[in-house]
């Protein structure tokens, strides 16, 4: 039964006991990554559907040139939307609306190793650098 299944294991089994609405350290929480940007951040202006991710670049000013050279990009009529990658590398790839497709809108928004596992995880092989 539910209750013995609560009381054994300590866990919610109904939604009541899943929210917080007094979560201070959550909302603390909020409020840091906001400042220092950890995490998906993404400025207001930028329109995932439509931004080109090779303008999201983080560029060298002193040798105008692109920090890495290297861009990872999905093949989007070959992806079948899994998911995968915007659930491992969540600031670096998303699903776009229109087709449920994958899409890089950030290059390099994590780091090498996520996005190494978010490549491998892709069940069709459609991201590549």
């Amino acid at each position: 039964s539910t209750e013995s299944i609560s009381s054994t294991l300590g866990v919610a089994t109904d939604e009541e006991l899943e929210y917080d609405d007094t979560n201070d350290v959550f909302e603390a929480f909020k409020e840091e990554t906001a400042k220092t940007g950890f995490g998906l951040m993404v400025d207001e202006d930028v329109d995932l559907e439509t931004v080109e991710s090779h303008s999201q670049v983080e560029w060298n000013d002193e040798s105008d040139e692109p920090v890495r050279a290297q861009h990872v990009y999905v093949d989007e009529v070959t992806c079948i939307g899994c998911t995968n990658c915007a659930m491992i590398a969540q600031s670096t790839f998303f699903m776009e609306g229109e087709h449920g497709r994958a899409r890089v809108f950030q290059q390099w928004g994590d780091d090498e190793e996520t996005i190494a596992v978010a490549i491998q995880t892709c069940p069709v092989d459609c991201i590549h650098y």
